[in-house]
Formats: C-alpha cells, structure tokens, sequence
C-alpha cells in the first residue's frame, strides 16, 4: 500500500463522516446515544458498515474516539486558559453545537455521562501531574482534583446547556471561578 497521505486521508474522512453522523442523530428529538444503532450511523454517513468496523469496534469506541479528538484540540490550548475559561473555551471551538448535542445527550445517557468524567478526570489528570513535576505537590492529591473539576465542570455544562445556554459564557466562567478554591492551585508544598 502506498504511503503517500492519501490512506490517511480518506481515514480522516471516514471518521469524520462516522462523528458528524452520530452527532447529527443524537440531536435529533427524542434519540438518545442508547437507542442508536451503528446501521443508523453508518446509513446517515453513507458509510458501509464493514467501513465502520474497520475503524471502530461498536457505537462506544467511535464516542470515545471523538471526545479524544476534541481533547486533543482542548490540549493545544494553554492549562491555565483552560482551567480560568472552560466554558468560553467550549463556545470558541468551533464546535459548540457538538457540545450542546453531547452535553443535551449526557442528561439522558448514563454511558455519556460516565465517559465524559472518566475522559476528562484523564485529561486533567494528566495537565496537573505534570505541573506536579514541575512546581511541586498539590495541598490535595491531582487525581482528587481532576474528578472534583471535571465533575463540576461537566455538571455547569449540562445545566447551562439544559437551560438553553441564555447566561453568556463569560459570566459562567466567573461563576465557576467563584466556586471553586483557588487555593488549591497554590503548588507549595506543605
């Protein structure tokens, strides 16, 4: 097979079809990431299912594949950036209207929800046992903050979107920075 960068290609479009379709029916009326059948996904992609399985184990490894993909440009970012301005940082994406079918679809999905804390406890996990290594231990052990922050951001978020998203981002932000202690972020050690 030729390496020339147009497998890749085409595999970037497959997956990109295969995500687009599975967030085009998860904002659909009344779907829930349950009730959807990979036959369902592969038939609004125009993909074949063998393609599908080609790429993608079931209907899981695809959401998950996803919300790698959409780390991985949250990762680009700065961590302070991300840690002061999550929400305003959701909406400068580019994909706030995937945000809004996921978090919409969390609220019905326990597989959702469960995955989202589980991705993003990760991600941030990750961000502050490398700023461990480099400024020294958190007053509180990293991955007890990453579950504690990602819980409350994923919890702000599927309420903001649930309420129609009317408080601008802004001020959601500053809301958040008033909960949470910024003290925590103080990395002397004891």
């Amino acid at each position: 097979m030729k390496n020339d960068g147009t497998t890749d290609l085409r595999v970037r479009r497959t997956r990109k079809l295969l995500w687009d379709a599975l967030m085009a029916l998860l904002g659909e009326s009344g779907r829930t990431f349950e009730s959807l059948t990979v036959a369902e996904i592969c038939e609004r992609a125009m993909v074949h299912r063998t393609t599908f399985y080609k790429h993608f184990e079931d209907k899981y490894h695809l959401l998950c594949a996803g919300f790698e993909e959409l780390n991985k440009e949250l990762a680009a970012m700065d961590f302070e950036e991300r840690m002061r301005r999550p929400m305003q940082l959701l909406e400068q994406f580019g994909h706030q209207r995937q945000f809004r079918t996921i978090m919409k679809s969390e609220q019905e999905s326990t597989s959702i929800k469960s995955l989202m804390q589980r991705i993003g406890s990760g991600f941030l996990k990750n961000d502050l046992l490398a700023l461990e290594q480099k400024d020294g231990p958190f007053p509180v052990p990293a991955e007890i903050i990453a579950e504690f922050y990602a819980g409350a951001i994923n919890g702000v978020a599927a309420w903001w979107v649930q309420h129609g998203g009317h408080i601008p981002a802004e001020t959601m932000d500053r809301y958040i920075g008033e909960l949470l202690n910024p003290a925590i972020f103080n990395r002397q050690a004891p």
